[in-house]
């Protein structure tokens, strides 16, 4: 997977999150590091700011796991 900057992947969560149904209000949305096992993406969401309805974070969270599966977090 392509490494990317906690900024970057925050962005484009961000950017591809505001497509979705619910979600064209979203102002941030937090990552942070995981130490995953095995090859699994080694980020997750934190919280969307504001917090969003449960089908717009449903919504979301469809497009967070296509950038999860491309993604990798870089390394400080």
């Amino acid at each position: 997977m392509e490494e990317k900057t906690l900024e970057w992947l925050q962005a484009e969560a961000l950017k591809r999150c505001r497509t979705r149904y619910g979600c064209d209000h979203l102002e941030a949305v937090f990552i942070g590091r995981t130490k995953p096992k095995g090859r699994n993406s080694n980020w997750e969401v934190l919280a969307f700011k504001p917090e969003l309805a449960p089908a717009a974070e449903k919504a979301a969270m469809a497009v967070i796991r296509i950038l999860r599966g491309t993604y990798t977090l870089k390394a400080k």
